[in-house]
């Protein structure tokens, strides 16, 4: 069998990574299921130009 190769981290991927350490760093106590939700609530609500996307991007 052939070696899987790992796909490059989208632009979501680094934001949902970084943003969950960062919840967590301010809330200690919070659970990963809570944390990833609000990263991907705060990642809804981010424009995406900050990323340098446009809309055909984030299809």
């Amino acid at each position: 069998m052939g070696k899987k190769q790992q796909r490059t981290p989208s632009a979501y991927n680094r934001f949902i990574k970084e943003e969950i350490r960062r919840i967590k760093a301010n809330n200690p106590e919070i659970s990963h299921r809570e944390a990833f939700s609000n990263a991907a609530k705060n990642w809804a609500h981010l424009p995406h130009t900050q990323f340098g996307l446009t809309l055909n991007d984030t299809a």
